[in-house]
């Protein structure tokens, strides 16, 4: 994965990154028939890669640190200013080790288990419209899948809402204007809601055997 033969890509890709945001770097890789390359970003020289050998050599913690790395707008909606992705050290690792203990394949397939029946209950009614938008209606499907799953209380009534935001952190995530807007305030919502269930829960405190990511937390 040497820089120094890695093919060139756009002298300028700050536009096309903003437009194509998360599929960029595979469709330039695609492109030049290459798992890395070359351009600018703002004007910078910046290596773009992809691939098993980038993805070992983005977790060297003597070659990258992640805290700084991510713009300040970016962490303002998907991963929030205290996320894994900006931790380093311990720290990071800690976090990290929280998060892969609770996505061992039986809850992996616990989860796949909830998506499949929510799913299900929802077939009746599409069955009955004339026309669904399956992205609008899949949304509250998936976030109602999850919280089962994570132990999360969802009323049915904000279900459709809740996704929405969701659904603006990802949309919002490195982009400017009206989308980074909705993912700011989609964001302090979302923030506002999880820290009254997370209270709740502790306040209640879960039973001992109670694994799941919520109690956990």
């Amino acid at each position: 994965m040497a820089t120094a033969t890695a093919p060139k890509g756009k002298w300028d890709s700050t536009i096309a990154l903003l437009w194509r945001g998360y599929t960029f770097i595979d469709r330039e890789c695609r492109r030049l028939g290459s798992d890395i390359f070359t351009t600018r970003l703002l004007g910078n020289k910046t290596i773009c890669m992809q691939g098993h050998e980038a993805a070992r050599l983005f977790y060297d913690e003597q070659r990258f640190k992640r805290e700084g790395a991510l713009p300040g707008f970016a962490k303002r909606t998907l991963t929030g200013e205290r996320g894994v992705q900006t931790l380093d050290g311990a720290e990071h690792r800690h976090r990290r080790r929280m998060i892969t203990a609770l996505t061992t394949p039986s809850e992996v397939e616990r989860l796949a288990g909830t998506v499949e029946d929510v799913w299900r209950s929802a077939l009746p009614s599409w069955a009955r419209r004339e026309q669904v938008v399956l992205i609008d209606e899949v949304r509250p499907v998936l976030l109602t899948a999850i919280c089962r799953w994570a132990g999360v209380p969802l009323a049915d009534a904000e279900a459709a809402s809740r996704a929405r935001d969701m659904a603006a952190l990802i949309d919002g995530f490195g982009s400017v204007g009206r989308r980074q807007l909705r993912g700011r305030l989609a964001r302090r919502r979302a923030e506002a809601w999880i820290s009254r269930v997370i209270d709740g829960i502790r306040a209640e405190r879960p039973p001992a055997g109670d694994r799941t990511p919520a109690a956990a937390a």
